[in-house]
């Protein structure tokens, strides 16, 4: 036994284990520390796209609200078009219907007439379908039934289409963002963070989204153009938008919500059709919302159906918009037609346009003084032998040519005459309207002549029986009269406000949209606050895969934290506006730590959390390694 030890030191067998055991012991740490630090480093990137997942969720609902609002807003507009249009429609009817008395009397004059019976007849052939339609279409159905149930002098179904979309926009605007808060929580824990939520945070900061407050509100802001004309510059002139998907694209011209007239009239819809909608409706009329009327009204009909009043109510309801928008009586001109004397006296100098007849007769009578003792009007029928002539010729309303025939039979044959050559109408316009009715008839609407003159009876049949001759002439009475049937001339109104409004004079009471802040009320739209929103992600430390009484610690022991953010934008090109429905979301370096350092805290987080069912309990955890941050970077911290 003392032998073997003896010779113990010489024996050479198994030395090698002392040196495998410390080389597997080394194997064997460094298997398990690229396990921890591969698992550490697949958590990383998790938690990365974790994060860029609550930062894009997040963002994304609270930009579905600007869009939702955009879109509440551009109907808020839209009604308030159509709400101008039923007022402005009855004024522009009360116009049309004076229009048509003043006709109905001038066709009746004029028929009386010989040589202007043709244009009276036509007169009145015309205007009994215009006061039908005037009456049946305008009145009984239009202001009847659709004004005084959709308006109702700001009691109408309109209205309370308007007050629901305000209180759709006051639910939405303040429930989004605890929507966005909600998502980007679950999102962070769907894809295994402990906690995850958005910045701001919505329960502690920001109640809502962050547009104009209530107090500064203003409905004028609905008049604001919601289509045309507010990029105008910023792109290249003659560019066209293929299609309504396509708003808020680079390069485009305009941005349009609806299918207007105007969107139809520049290849949207194709060159045929768009070129016909714009020749029917007389081009764009203006800036949005009153835009969208013509989409939606019968405008055409009001250009083309007599009595043509589609100019008039263009005044009107631009002068409706005024008033509405501006808070100051609205302006409108148009050519009104009046049988009225004092009236045509009155506007003299305005006078654009006069219809005058001149009937001219002669008699050797001495104690007649007017056409009528001398002149009878008598029809005829064309081919009849003298004095019955043609008086006129005219296209009716077939397109048919037609002839008058007539004259004026003496009251005494023999005694009396017709001077057809001298006896005509007139229409004058311009200033030979104002100098005829000026100077000529000495702004009196009714002149007679009765002049002597000195006649050959045979010229004009007369019989000489025991009055005096003169070398072959007899003593005659030339009577002419003279009349002013009609005149049109330009004339002002105002629409007051008050009568714009009715029961919606005040403020409380007017629709207001919800738009971005701005710097001032005369600045451009734009984000004051929070365009961007960040996603934060926080993942517990992890026990190691491995772990052996030796002791090889987690190299995390404190867990890790993630940041991303997302900002809304829309594309460029195109001012942001809230009446604009292309709000986009995209990831953005991380550049709000210095926010974040400001106001985040622990309650805050807890808030955030428990409202998306998170555990709230870690958000302790998450601030210690957060302040650790604070500490470490004093905010100057971007990722990339």
């Amino acid at each position: 036994m003392f032998l073997r030890f003896k010779d113990l030191h010489k024996n050479e067998s198994g030395q090698s284990i002392v040196f495998s055991a410390i080389t597997f012991l080394f194997i064997a740490m460094f298997v398990f520390m690229i396990l921890n630090v591969g698992d550490v480093t697949s958590r990383k990137m998790r938690l990365t796209n974790n994060a860029d997942a609550v930062a894009v969720s997040g963002a994304t609902w609270m930009c579905r609200g600007y869009n939702l609002t955009a879109m509440l807003n551009v109907t808020q507009s839209q009604v308030l078009a159509l709400i101008i249009l039923m007022k402005s429609f009855k004024r522009a009817n009360k116009i049309a219907k004076a229009l048509l008395t003043v006709q109905e009397k001038l066709a009746e004059i004029l028929m009386e007439i010989p040589y202007t019976y043709a244009v009276g007849a036509f007169l009145e052939f015309v205007t009994v379908p215009q006061q039908y339609l005037i009456e049946e279409v305008g009145v009984n159905i239009y202001e009847n039934v659709l004004a005084d149930s959709l308006e109702d002098n700001g009691n109408g179904i309109l209205w309370d289409v308007e007050d629901y979309l305000t209180e759709a926009e006051e639910i939405e605007v303040e429930v989004i963002p605890f929507i966005a808060q909600v998502e980007a929580v679950k999102t962070g824990l769907a894809n295994g963070a402990t906690i995850g939520f958005l910045y701001p945070l919505i329960p502690d900061v920001d109640l809502k989204l962050p547009f104009i407050d209530d107090d500064d509100r203003k409905f004028e802001s609905l008049c604001r153009p919601t289509a045309t004309d507010f990029n105008w510059h910023a792109v290249p002139e003659g560019t066209k938008i293929d299609k309504i998907g396509d708003i808020g694209m680079k390069g485009q011209k305009n941005i349009e919500h609806m299918p207007t007239t105007s969107f139809m009239a520049t290849d949207k819809l194709s060159d045929k059709l768009g070129d016909l909608m714009d020749v029917i409706t007389f081009g764009d009329f203006g800036p949005a919302p009153l835009e969208y009327f013509k989409a939606y009204l019968f405008y055409p009909l009001l250009r083309f159906v007599p009595p043509f009043i589609g100019e008039v109510y263009d005044a009107v309801v631009k002068a409706t918009y005024e008033s509405m928008c501006t808070d100051h009586p609205g302006t409108y001109s148009y050519k009104k037609t009046t049988d009225n004397c004092d009236e045509m006296k009155q506007n003299a100098d305005k006078l654009s346009k006069i219809t005058v007849s001149i009937t001219v007769g002669i008699t050797i009578r001495t104690g007649q003084h007017t056409i009528d003792d001398i002149l009878v009007n008598q029809d005829c029928t064309c081919g009849d032998p003298e004095p019955c002539r043609v008086l006129s010729t005219y296209t009716d309303a077939n397109g048919n040519e037609q002839q008058h025939c007539g004259y004026y039979r003496p009251v005494v044959d023999g005694k009396d005459a017709w001077l057809p050559d001298e006896g005509k109408s007139l229409i004058l316009e311009g200033d030979d309207a104002k100098n005829y009715f000026n100077h000529v008839m000495h702004r009196h609407c009714f002149k007679r002549t009765r002049d002597v003159i000195y006649v050959n009876p045979d010229d004009y049949g007369l019989v000489v029986e025991n009055e005096p001759t003169m070398a072959g002439m007899v003593k005659a009475y030339k009577i002419t009269e003279t009349k002013v049937l009609s005149a049109e001339y330009e004339t002002t109104e105002q629409v007051s406000p008050s009568e714009s409004w009715g029961s919606r004079s005040s403020d409380d009471d007017k629709p207001k949209p919800y738009l971005l802040k701005r710097e001032d009320d005369g600045g451009k739209e734009f984000w004051q606050t929070h365009k961007d929103y960040v996603g934060i992600v926080y993942t517990l430390p992890k026990e190691n895969i491995i772990e052996i009484k030796a002791g090889l610690k987690n190299p995390n022991p404190v867990g890790m934290v993630y940041f991303s953010q997302a900002e809304i934008y829309v594309p460029d090109g195109v001012e942001p506006h809230l009446f604009n429905q292309c709000w986009q979301v995209r990831l953005v370096r991380f550049t709000k730590f210095k926010d974040l350092m400001k106001d985040l805290d622990s309650s805050g987080v807890s808030q955030a959390v428990a409202l998306g069912g998170g555990n709230s309990n870690s958000s302790d955890s998450f601030m210690g390694i957060f302040n650790s941050l604070k500490e470490i970077f004093n905010g100057d911290i971007i990722i990339h």
